[in-house]
């Protein structure tokens, strides 16, 4: 099934609320969704069901200019409308998609056709639109705008002058796996790769910078993957080539729940431990972690602990805001971190 990229609401000049639109991602495919605000039907027995969904999402929108807390309950509804649009439209389109997946299987599962990630990077794209006939809702072709490109190519003089690091060009990069939206397993000369591509040049670039520390200054044995080249297309970065780690857990969330059922204490403790030793490697050679948290740790194929994502920014619950990319944020939260794994549920 597709990864939803994007998402949300269409107006006009006047700021007036026209429709709804969502941009979801297949590896060589963009399918574009939008839903239309007909104003024109005056009874509500009469009205579409995306047309009442439209009215929903507009009324949510409302607050008093005088009253602080109205507009954070005013954003709170319109969250909660843009699931029930997103629910909907999934519904919807499921048979579609359904379909589009089964071509899409065809193209990344062709051996005789290797799928390349210059593909992925300029995928073609369908127009759709929901409307209801005979009072059901369907999908129809529309005509629509080629969606801008999410991938960003950096020209960061830094980043591109690096002569030690090999450098790819998309087309020559076979796609094996899409692990999220951004992360793809890759094959470069018979080499499994993670590919991690540039959707923000500063997260990009701090990335860059930890993992160029870790691969130069880092020993060999630490559990975090190593810098192995990057991909470059019309002279700019569009992505990162990594390690790729086998997993036997694709993260630590998982791992746990695992270990819960198992009553594992032994294997959770290990984890914990693991994870100290990885991050005082990484201190050691001034390199931050960042956004802690279990999400961003693997559990490999020998059930050890590998830590991920060196892009910077911090979750709630993890490490305090005031404490974010600092080593002692870091601290903070894997010391959250061992609490979850040595004590009985989760700490938030």
């Amino acid at each position: 099934m597709p990864f939803l990229t994007s998402a949300g609401s269409k107006e006009d000049d006047d700021g007036v609320l026209t429709g709804y639109e969502l941009l979801y991602k297949f590896p060589s495919l963009l399918v574009n969704v939008v839903i239309l605000y007909d104003r024109s039907s005056e009874t509500n027995s009469s009205k579409s069901a995306e047309s009442k969904l439209m009215e929903k999402l507009d009324d949510a929108g409302l607050w008093s200019d005088d009253d602080s807390e109205s507009e954070e309950r005013a954003v709170r509804r319109t969250e909660d409308v843009e699931a029930e649009i997103q629910e909907f439209v999934d519904e919807v389109c499921q048979p579609t998609f359904n379909e589009l997946s089964k071509t899409q299987d065809r193209i990344t599962n062709d051996e005789s056709h290797p799928f390349y990630l210059h593909q992925h990077l300029h995928p073609k794209t369908v127009h759709l639109q929901i409307i209801t006939r005979d009072g059901k809702a369907e999908v129809i072709p529309c005509a629509g705008v080629q969606p801008q490109s999410r991938f960003l190519r950096s020209k960061d003089v830094s980043l591109l002058g690096q002569k030690m690091l090999p450098v790819y060009e998309p087309s020559k990069i076979e796609v094996v796996e899409l692990l999220g939206q951004w992360i793809l397993r890759v094959s470069v000369g018979g080499q499994d790769l993670c590919c991690k591509l540039n959707i923000d040049d500063g997260i990009i670039m701090k990335e860059y910078r930890a993992l160029q520390r870790v691969t130069e200054h880092g020993p060999s044995s630490m559990r975090v993957p190593k810098l192995r080249g990057l991909v470059v297309e019309d002279d700019g970065v569009v992505g990162l080539l990594l390690d790729y780690i086998p997993t036997r857990y694709t993260t630590l969330t998982a791992a746990v729940e695992s270990a819960a059922e198992e009553d594992h204490a032994a294997r959770k403790a290990k984890w914990a431990a693991q994870v100290e030793e990885t991050l005082a490697l990484l201190h050691a050679i001034d390199v931050v972690w960042g956004d802690v948290k279990p999400e961003n740790i693997l559990i490999d194929e020998k059930d050890d602990a590998w830590l991920l994502d060196f892009g910077g920014g911090w979750t709630e619950g993890w490490v305090d805001r005031r404490l974010a990319n600092t080593k002692e944020g870091d601290l903070q939260g894997v010391k959250r971190l061992r609490q979850m794994l040595t004590e009985a549920g989760w700490i938030y």
